[in-house]
């Protein structure tokens, strides 16, 4: 937030900088994924000070910038491969901006550096360097395959609407329209010397490696983290051209000294809807959907994905702590989370887990498997996990469906979780 607003207010003002900094904030799936132990913030943040750093020196003499840069990047690849894609904006900009040979060379040490970085950050790769970067390299290549649950169908991966989809769904309205004014008002001043063409391309090679199909996308908004700040500082721009034209009105009406608290009720009013929404969905921020597909309810008719990261499934073990017998089996989609709970003390030592599939297929009939033989089942709304008709996930859903949960989380009443007890 503070870089955000260091890198606006130097050319807009710090109306723009400072609305910039609480869009960002205002923002429920970024702030959500900001608490989480992760990458996806961590790569957001180094990607958005490498833009940063080469911002605010790239007039600056001295090949000492190239090396600064070349940190920062090497830094941002370092926590996450998508860190690579930033550099591609600096490219793209550097043609337009400022094509001269002082700018080329420190990007080319800038290249130099990043790549020296990423190996010294990385014991790993001090021993048998080559065949392990071979190793990491290929992993991306040839991702185990991921699924994504999009217009109430499963895809592996999905089209490439999905990002742009996704990123009108996950940001709130009024941030997002700030962000296009912001976008249809760049060039028109030459006086910000290409700050807004720069956050523009940024936002750009964020989400363009899942346009073109050669990246798996999947967990919604999880793996383009990087583009949430650009498009705040967007959004700041936009919020700043909207006072100017308060301050001009405020001007013929000759009442000057109200633009600035105009401005403020302006900016509140603007943040005010989704600060709302997120007081009363928290903490399940990952089911939070902007108005302009009709929030939480609406998403739902579109058959977008409610929840995912098992971030509901804490709720159901209070109830168990108190219902469950020794011995009692508990059956999740992800075992891990419950064994975490375990040992942190939130779950009874004396209960015991399992993932194995719910159930077992004998020619496309429901067998035993795990039906019938736990005696909790915590399902969380992460339609993903049900895949496709006849696959073992959905039989279950269709199983529960025909059971009454014994407790259950649910927003607006769209259920995000629900905890049922031995089958019937």
């Amino acid at each position: 937030m503070a870089l955000l607003y260091l890198m606006v207010v130097g050319t807009y003002g710090k109306t723009a900088g400072l609305f910039a900094a609480a869009a960002l904030l205002s923002l429920p799936r970024f702030f959500l994924h900001a608490h989480l132990v992760a990458l996806d913030v961590p790569v957001a943040v180094a990607s958005f000070a490498t833009i940063f750093l080469f911002w605010k020196t790239v007039d600056r003499k001295g090949w000492a910038w190239g090396l600064l840069w070349g940190l920062a990047w090497g830094l941002a690849v370092a926590v996450k491969l998508n860190g690579v894609f930033i550099s591609i904006a600096l490219v793209m900009w550097f043609l337009i901006f400022r094509r001269n040979w002082s700018v080329a060379l420190r990007l080319l040490l800038m290249v130099l550096v990043a790549l020296l970085t990423f190996f010294m950050v990385w014991p790993w790769l001090y021993y048998q360097t080559w065949p392990r970067l071979i190793d990491y390299v290929n992993f991306h290549l040839h991702h185990y395959m991921i699924g994504q649950w999009y217009f109430g169908q499963f895809f592996m991966p999905p089209p490439w609407h999905f990002i742009f989809v996704m990123v009108w769904a996950v940001v709130p309205l009024t941030v997002m329209i700030l962000s296009l004014v912001g976008i249809i008002h760049a060039g028109k001043e030459k006086r910000d010397g290409g700050l807004k063409w720069l956050l523009i391309l940024s936002v750009f090679v964020s989400i363009s490696p899942f346009i073109f199909g050669k990246s798996l996308l999947y967990d919604n908004e999880r793996l383009f983290m990087p583009v949430f700040p650009f498009l705040a500082a967007l959004a700041g721009i936009g919020f700043g051209r909207l006072v100017t034209y308060l301050q001009k009105i405020t001007e013929r009406v000759k009442r000057p000294a109200l633009a600035i608290p105009a401005a403020v009720i302006l900016g509140i009013a603007l943040l005010m809807p989704q600060v709302v929404t997120m007081t009363g969905l928290y903490p399940y921020l990952l089911s939070y959907y902007s108005e302009g597909v009709g929030g939480l309810r609406g998403a739902k008719k579109l058959g977008l994905e409610t929840t995912y990261w098992c971030n509901t499934c804490a709720d159901a073990l209070p109830y168990i702590n108190i219902h469950a017998e020794p011995g009692d089996i508990i059956w999740s989609e992800d075992s891990n989370m419950l064994h975490y709970y375990q040992t942190i003390g939130q779950l009874r030592q004396d209960v015991l887990i399992t993932d194995k599939d719910p159930v077992e297929i004998d020619s496309g009939l429901l067998g035993d498997g795990i039906i019938g033989k736990a005696d909790w089942y915590i399902f969380q709304y992460r339609q993903t996990q049900y895949g496709v008709d006849g696959e073992k996930g959905y039989l279950l859903l269709r199983k529960l469906a025909t059971q009454t949960p014994v407790y259950e989380v649910s927003y607006q009443g769209v259920p995000l979780m629900k905890l049922y007890g031995a089958l019937k």
